[in-house]
């Protein structure tokens, strides 16, 4: 008696390869790249202000507020307060801002920047955060002056 093995040996079968199937995986590698490194910029981000951003020549993007104020205090005393200048009918008053007490707040203008990218709908907050990425965004905070100097300044002009 003769025992024969029979076995079948298979050829593996070519898989199809077209090129859409290399656009549709390469796309869709790319898609999840790119929100990937979206979700990842937007956590970096979630307490610190977004990159590009300057306080009066100060670079605070990257920086919590805390830091950012820190970062402020000393340079925004040094930084020169503009002259505020009265009009009455064609006339002209130039007051000097050391008289009438000018200051910077350091916390108003860290708190301004904090909010560039995060005001409006989706793509206006993406929009916003890649311009100040790639463009940057240079902010000059709001002087505040002191009532009494201000009146006493008014009161001699009229």
């Amino acid at each position: 008696m003769q025992n024969h093995l029979h076995t079948r040996v298979s050829t593996p079968s070519k898989i199809r390869q077209a090129p859409l199937d290399f656009v549709a995986i390469f796309s869709g590698l790319l898609v999840l790249t790119l929100m990937a490194m979206l979700l990842a910029w937007q956590f970096w981000h979630a307490n610190r202000i977004f990159n590009g951003v300057q306080i009066v020549g100060v670079p605070v993007g990257g920086m919590t507020r805390a830091e950012a104020v820190g970062a402020l205090e000393g340079s925004l005393s040094g930084y020169p307060t503009p002259p505020v200048t009265v009009y009455l009918d064609t006339q002209r008053f130039p007051l000097s801002a050391e008289a009438l007490k000018a200051q910077w707040e350091p916390i108003d203008a860290v708190n301004q920047a904090y909010l560039l990218g995060r005001v409006g709908n989706l793509s206006t907050r993406l929009a916003q955060q890649l311009g100040l990425a790639f463009v940057g965004y240079y902010l000059v905070p709001e002087a505040t002056y002191e009532v009494a100097p201000l009146r006493q300044a008014l009161s001699e002009i009229a």
